[in-house]
């Protein structure tokens, strides 16, 4: 599937994000990728705005800091910008799959959503989760 110049930039722009600030865990950065009006529909607990990711992404930092976070795959379409990630966490038994979505204005992520689950111990298949 061909992609227009605009969604490979918004791709392109939320990978750097994805990798820079969230699995590097860099709180830092954020202020290069998250607009000021930046909208949280996440059940995580983060609120709205620059300072509700820097939380997010600072507690990360100091919590989290051995997390291993994988992309696994990434969409786009348009303005929005989809991950399959897969987290590991030390002292966590079972890893984590989530499903982030990013909404792109004006160069910025505007809009984030997200949802997770614990990676099954047990398919009724052998496909695995990819």
């Amino acid at each position: 599937m061909s992609r227009t110049p605009q969604e490979q930039a918004n791709l392109d722009f939320c990978v750097e994000f994805y990798e820079k600030v969230i699995c590097d865990k860099n709180p830092r950065l954020i202020k290069n990728y998250v607009s000021d009006t930046y909208i949280q529909h996440s059940a995580q607990g983060v609120r709205d705005g620059y300072e509700g990711v820097f939380e997010f992404i600072t507690f990360l930092e100091n919590h989290r800091k051995d997390a291993e976070i994988l992309i696994k795959e990434v969409f786009v379409d348009g303005d929005n910008v989809i991950f399959f990630v897969r987290v590991h966490e030390v002292g966590y038994p079972v890893p984590k799959f989530f499903v982030d979505r990013f909404r792109m204005e004006n160069g910025r992520i505007k809009e984030h959503w997200d949802i997770g689950i614990d990676e099954p111990e047990d398919m009724p298949h052998g496909n695995g989760m990819w």
